[in-house]
């Protein structure tokens, strides 16, 4: 506005104005903002200019107009002289009256271009028009673009004769453009058309206009000749070619033409798709219908055919469209973009358009261009490294007269492995599948990537697992294709490895039409070879299953996996059928069995918590097959049973790791129940001899290859993992067991009891086998990490017997350690027993602290602590778990006996003549080798005990040195607390040691180690342990106090107690006193701890329901029956309780009832042959006089009781008779016409009774005769049967008395009220009280039904008969048929 102002009043003003803008301009232009200061200045002077002409036009008269409108006239033109204005922007804001009138613009020619202008825009059409062609035009313009000689250096020539035809002629543009098209369709290896094709003068826009004008044309030409098949109307190949340089050299873009290459179809979902894509949805479609329909069953018949009718249809259009699809447009314009060498726009065609699902045999062609192209890329690099002696390396291949050169394209050919790792993945991601169809070029990449896997593993993994493994589903028995791929893929973790497998079997399978297909024909294969799989024959069968598994291993054994999990009888056979399986494919096997564990959502236990069926069959098929194929990698599966117990605390399936273990092994942990005496002290041998015991060598020895696998998987240590697998895998098993004991929450004890015990089977039987695979101690330390100690107590809070179980078999030989090491050692040991009280008291928290006001559990454990090695010293802790049981003791007569053993196998074998010589040989040299082996490990186990009996007699008399007085009392509390207690209930071969332990410190004459204190001790806090044990700790609580007995019993000879403990002080009332008790004394002792521990066991045989303690009491007593009970009274108190226990068989587990049963006759047995004590003796003569005493009224109650049984059948009959004879009464009053044949039957039923009293009457004659031969040919009973019941008779005569005088207080009561008492007498006792064995003269049913019997008439007798009662007399001699239940012979034992 001020400019306005100024311009108001005169020009000099506005010029000085100008200026000073000028100078302010001038002085800036050199700074950065020079320029938007003029572009401010120009916008805003021709807004200001362009406001006053609006004013003067409407506001002022035409005289002030005229001087106005002059002015401001110039001062445009002088801002413009002064080059202020610009005249480009005057122009483009400025309207065309105000620049005419500042005379900047002629308005005449203006208006004339500018109506040429819109008239060209607006209604010129951009198509040809022959109305304005000239034919000598064009026919120069074709001469001049189809010369030979056209190239590069003379393309502007050609384009200025172009240029100045298209002048002359008056050609149009577009139709030039065609030409120049054509021509350049017509000479493909001249690239000088392209610039022609570049001139700005032809719009990319139009060029994909034309281009898809013609396609167009060829769309319609074959819609309208497609009844009639004529191939004129197919576009040539070589349009399509043009399309792709274009495109390539982008002229054109891809998005411009794709549309005109095809029609679209909208989908249900909205969404435009192209014939291809329409094919592809539908192929899939069927595809998944089919795989579906083999594992649905359809019930609904009509619908079933409804359905298939409908899959009939869509295949028949399927089939059509596929017979249209080598004429697509698309796939040909992909054809092209492969001979040319362009794949990234080929991946992402397939990959946007298809992902990846692109159906490559709908084109021929185009999988044929592609496998040349993958040919001409790797023929450089496969040379060198191909099987042919001679190599001739190609640079160019000829492909459909489509010539490419080295420098051509988008990839070069692959010279080295950078250039071949670069660019592989990108050309073979299109293949996909479909590389499979061409097996040598399939052959030669495998040989590449392995030969250079070092150069790029993490490509070289990619392209195996995301590309061949798919590929080699497809591919029809290559065994060496599948062999290279797994050279590849083993260089890997099986972590990866098992992702691709995942990834297959989820995703890949399902997501291809070609792999469904393929996956229904591998099911319906499986399908036929399962209903012939035999054990006969497996062979036949082996090379079935491996055709069909040669590249679908996961759906094959997906399906058989799936047949052994359900049927256990299978499960050998198809072992053997996996015998030609490539390593690839027994990878996959193993895969599919962690999957389906995995995955399976049955119960892993049923209800008495027993493994199902289910986990019991793939625990035996796990095992036999990495048995048989050990070379197969396992740490997939052991993994994850290791991260099962480490992550989600489950312990279920750890019956696959113990199967796994004993089978590749070659031997389980023994059952201590089932071994006899030679073989329990087998358990202090080496494995030879314990194999030997239990006849288990040969299949030891026969496991050697999958012993040798598992050696070399648990001694692998990886630098990402820094613990072993193995040490892994012991520590968790340990965890489990304490997670069961302390953690698992049930009521169900027997369910925690059961668990646990195979929780600790299985841990045990692992820690054995890892020592026997590796015997050496410190290649058995080489899975430990450093402190192991530290690591398993504090990191996995193991208790101390684990901790030193774990570690035992690494440690060096304790005889052979230095003082100084010796001195760790027992640091070491210590220092595992305080850091786990120490985590006791951490675990401790304050509100725990607080719940009781009375008991501070943190004060008593940090006190307990304190206390323990004031009694007990570090060192004998030490010693104590540092040992095992072959240190302390060696079988001599075990040794002995299995050698002779294998002598008289030897002799045998020599004298034996057989036709098959060298098989007899052989057995002889293994019959050698193994006494040799024996003669060998019993030499050394006796060295080794020489050696630490030495060793020990040096340092334990130490151990008992530095106790204090105080603390000796306490002494044996602690040692059975620490050390004796929790070995005892670890394993069997421990409490062995336990009590061989103790043996050593008698031998040795330890001073201030009481020995009668201990027993005391053992007795106070061992022996109850029989009532809260598990069935396994009960067992090892049979073997200890089965020795322990067996030494008290030996050392109350009186030679031994004169040779070993008269003059020791162990054996001394009082601790520390060196005066020993006498042999009497120590025989009472002996008396009460065979009562004592007879009354922990009668405890548990009280109660039958309590299942687990009544069994563990039956265990403890079976296993100890060769020494315990020893004492008559004693046997006999236990075999009253056992009888009772087995009485209740209606109330007890059944196998509870049959050990029950087995105990008590073994009992039965050992008493006959027992000592018996002189008040038995008598006790049983009287009885046996009571018995012969008894005879003849037991003859008479026999007699007396069969006459009843006679009685009550005849009152049966009547009763059955009278029935009938009222039904026919009634039937006769409702039927009068049936009355003559009522008669008859009732005549014949009159008939019927007469003969059943004539036949009555006879075998009353009878039965007197009978009788007294019967009383003649009588036997007395022996005197050793008749003693076995005199304490039963006087127990029962006893009970018969207070029965008798309760029932005659009964009849004395009945007499008062009127009654008779002699007919309402109890009928199961006589006078003198004695049992009688009577049965009711009738049945509850038959009271029943007389009581809901109408009112009898007493005039009709024949239609309501009494029934007959035993009359008075026979009543009063009922009181003398009596008979005593126990006086039968062996009645007691029954």
């Amino acid at each position: 506005m001020h400019v306005n102002r100024v311009i108001s009043v005169d020009l000099d003003g506005l010029a000085k104005l100008i200026s000073y803008y000028k100078n302010q301009l001038q002085s800036s232009i050199a700074t950065s903002t020079g320029y938007s200061i003029q572009v401010e200045l120009e916008a805003q002077l021709i807004e200001i200019i362009s406001l006053k002409f609006q004013n003067i036009q409407s506001t002022q008269t035409n005289q002030q107009l005229d001087i106005q409108m002059k002015t401001l006239t110039q001062v445009v033109q002088y801002l413009h002289q002064q080059q202020i204005l610009s005249i480009d922007n005057l122009v483009r804001h400025m309207d065309e009256q105000t620049l005419s009138q500042t005379g900047l613009l002629d308005s005449n020619n203006y208006k004339n271009k500018f109506r040429r202008a819109v008239t060209q825009f607006m209604y010129e059409q951009q198509k040809f028009n022959l109305l304005r062609e000239e034919n000598e035009g064009f026919a120069k313009l074709i001469v001049e673009l189809n010369q030979p000689n056209i190239n590069q250096s003379n393309i502007d020539i050609v384009k200025k004769n172009v240029e100045a035809m298209i002048g002359f002629f008056n050609l149009d543009p577009n139709r030039v453009m065609d030409i120049i098209l054509d021509s350049y369709e017509n000479n493909m290896q001249n690239e000088a058309y392209l610039i022609l094709l570049k001139d700005p003068q032809f719009n990319a826009v139009s060029i994909a206009q034309v281009m898809g004008f013609k396609f167009q044309s060829y769309l319609e030409q074959l819609a309208k000749s497609s009844t009639t098949n004529n191939n004129t109307a197919h576009p040539p190949q070589s349009l399509f070619n043009l399309t792709a340089v274009l495109i390539k050299n982008k002229i054109i873009t891809f998005d411009d033409i794709w549309p005109h290459l095809g029609n679209y179809q909208e989908s249900k979902d909205s969404k435009e798709l192209d014939e291809v894509e329409v094919l592809l949805n539908k192929q899939l479609k069927l595809a998944q219908f089919h795989y579906k329909s083999m594992y649905e069953s359809i019930m609904d018949r009509e619908a079933y055919e409804k359905t298939i009718k409908q899959r009939i249809l869509e295949k028949e259009e399927v089939e059509k469209l596929r017979s249209q699809m080598p004429l697509n447009f698309r796939l040909k314009l992909l054809e092209s973009f492969v001979r040319i060498n362009q794949w990234g726009l080929v991946d992402e065609i397939i990959g946007r358009f298809y992902d990846y699902k692109l159906d490559l045999t709908l084109s021929s062609s185009l999988l044929s261009a592609m496998f040349e192209q993958l040919l001409w890329f790797i023929e450089p690099i496969y040379g060198p490294l191909g099987k042919a002696k001679h190599f001739k390396n190609t640079n160019t291949l000829k492909a459909s007269g489509l010539i490419l050169s080295q420098n051509e394209g988008e990839f070069q050919q692959a010279s080295t492995p950078a250039i071949f790792f670069d660019n592989i993945l990108q050309i073979l991601k299109p293949l996909g599948v479909y590389l499979a169809y061409d097996q040598k070029i399939f052959y030669k990449l495998c040989v590449i990537i392995k030969q250079h896997f070092s150069i790029n593993p993490r490509r070289s993994i990619q392209i195996a697992g995301e590309l061949f493994l798919p590929a080699l589903a497809l591919v029809e028995e290559n065994n060496e294709i599948s062999e290279l791929i797994w050279s590849i893929l083993s260089n890997i973790d099986y972590t990866l490895r098992y992702e691709f497998y995942t990834q297959m079997i989820t995703q890949t399978y399902i997501s291809s039409t070609a792999l469904i297909v393929k996956m229904v024909e591998v099911q319906e294969g499986i399908r036929q070879w399962q209903k012939r799989l035999s054990i006969e024959t497996v062979k036949l069968n082996a090379r079935q299953l491996a055709k069909l598994a040669s590249g679908n291993a996961l759906i094959v054994m997906n399906t058989v996996l799936s047949y052994a999990k359900n049927y256990r009888n299978m499960i050998e056979a198809q072992i053997q059928s996996l015998s030609l399986f490539g390593p690839l494919q027994l990878d996959m096997v193993a895969f599919s069995l962690v999957r389906l564990i995995s995955d399976s959502p049955e119960q892993r236990l049923d209800s008495e918590a027993n493994p199902n069926d289910w986990l019991q069959n793939l625990a035996e098929y796990s095992a036999l097959f990495f048995k048989k194929y050990c070379q197969v990698d396992m740490v997939g599966l052991l993994t994850y049973l290791l991260n099962k117990m480490r992550y989600d605390n489950e312990f279920n399936e750890m019956i696959i790791l113990k199967e796994v273990i004993a089978k590749m092994f070659g031997w389980s942990q023994f059952n201590v129940n089932e071994m006899t005496p030679s073989q329990l002290q087998a358990l202090a041998g080496g494995i030879v001899l314990r194999l030997e015991h239990m006849s288990q060598y040969n299949n030891f020895k026969r496991t050697q290859k999958s012993s040798d696998a598992l050696q070399n998987l648990f001694w692998q240590r990886t630098n990402d993992k820094p613990l072993s697998l193995a040490f892994r895998l012991m520590a968790n098993l340990a965890k489990m067991t304490q997670y069961i004991q302390n953690s698992v929450q049930t009521d169900q004890m027997m369910l925690i009891s059961t668990l646990l015990d195979r929780m600790q089977f299985t841990f045990i039987q692992f820690v054995e086998s890892l020592n026997y695979l590796e015997y050496i101690p410190s290649k058995y330390a080489q899975i430990w990490p450093a402190s192991p100690e530290k690591v398993l107590t504090v990191n996995y809070k193991l208790p101390p017997q684990y901790v030193f179980q774990i570690l035992r078999g690494g440690l060096k030989k304790i005889q052979h350690l230095t003082d100084d090491e010796f001195d760790q050692k027992v640091h070491e040991f210590k220092s595992v027993l305080d850091l786990h009280y120490q985590i006791r008291v951490d675990e401790v928290t304050d509100e725990k602290d607080q719940e009781s006001e009375y008991w501070d559990e943190r004060a008593f454990l940090t006190q307990k602590r304190d206390e323990i090695w004031r009694c007990l010293n570090p060192k004998l802790y030490c010693i104590f778990w540092y040992l095992q049981l072959q240190s302390l003791l060696v079988p001599n007569d075990s040794y002995s006996e299995q050698i002779k053993k294998v002598q008289l196998q030897m002799d045998q074998s020599n004298n034996q003549q057989t036709s098959n010589n060298k098989k007899n040989n052989k057995e002889i040299e293994r019959l050698k080798a193994t006494k040799k082996n024996l003669e060998i490990e019993h030499k050394d186990y006796q060295n080794n005990f020489l050696e630490i009996d030495e060793f020990l007699a040096k340092q334990l008399p130490k151990c008992f040195e530095t106790i204090e007085d105080d603390f000796q009392v306490n002494w044996s509390t602690v040692f059975i607390q620490h050390c004796l207690y929790p070995r005892i209930m670890f394993s069997a071969t421990d409490s062995l040691y336990a009590i061989n332990f103790i043996k050593k410190l008698h031998k040795h004459k330890v001073p201030n180690f009481n020995i009668l204190s201990t027993l005391g001790q053992i007795l106070k806090s061992v022996a109850p342990t029989i009532h809260c044990c598990t069935e396994e700790e009960s067992q090892n609580l049979g073997v200890f106090f089965l020795e322990l007995f067996q030494l008290i019993d030996q050392w109350q000879k009186p030679d031994i107690w004169d040779r070993d403990c008269k003059n020791y002080s162990g054996f001394a009332k009082l601790i520390g006193s060196t005066q020993s008790i006498k042999l009497s004394e120590f025989q009472q002792i002996v008396e009460s701890i065979h009562k004592r521990f007879a009354q922990n066991l009668i405890m548990c045989f009280q109660n039958g329901k309590q299942q687990i303690k009544t069994k563990c009491g039956l265990t403890i007593l079976n296993k100890m029956s060769p020494i315990f009970p020893n004492q008559y009274y004693i046997a006999k108190v236990l075999q009253k309780h056992l009888q009772n226990l087995v009485g209740q068989k209606a109330q007890i587990d059944n196998m509870l009832w049959t050990l029950a049963f087995q105990c008590n006759q073994n009992l039965l047995k050992k008493m006959d042959g027992m000592e018996k004590p002189a008040s038995v003796i008598e006790q049983e003569q009287k009885a046996v006089t009571q018995t012969t005493i008894d005879q003849p009224i037991l003859q008479k109650a026999e007699k007396e009781q069969a006459e009843r049984e006679r009685e009550r059948e005849r009152e049966r009959d009547l009763r059955n008779r009278d029935r009938e004879r009222e039904q026919r009464d009634r039937d006769k009053q409702q039927n009068p016409s049936s009355a003559a044949a009522a008669k008859e039957s009732e005549i014949g039923g009159v008939e019927s009774r007469r003969k059943v009293k004539e036949r009555e009457k006879d075998l009353q004659q009878q039965q007197p005769a009978n009788r007294q031969a019967s009383d003649a040919n009588y036997i007395a009973p022996q005197a050793d049967v008749a003693s076995r019941i005199i304490v039963a008779n006087r127990d029962q005569q006893s009970n018969i008395k207070e029965e008798e005088k309760k029932q005659r207080g009964l009849n004395e009561s009945k007499d008062n009220n009127g009654n008779n008492s002699k007919d309402n007498a109890n009928p199961n006792t006589n006078a003198s009280g004695t049992r009688i064995i009577t049965k009711p003269s009738r049945s509850p049913i038959d009271n029943k039904r007389r009581d809901r019997s109408p009112n009898r008439d007493n005039n009709d007798d024949r239609k309501y008969r009494d029934v007959k009662r035993p009359r008075k007399d026979e009543d009063q001699g009922q009181s003398s048929r009596f008979i005593q239940k126990n006086n039968q012979p062996n009645n007691q034992r029954k």
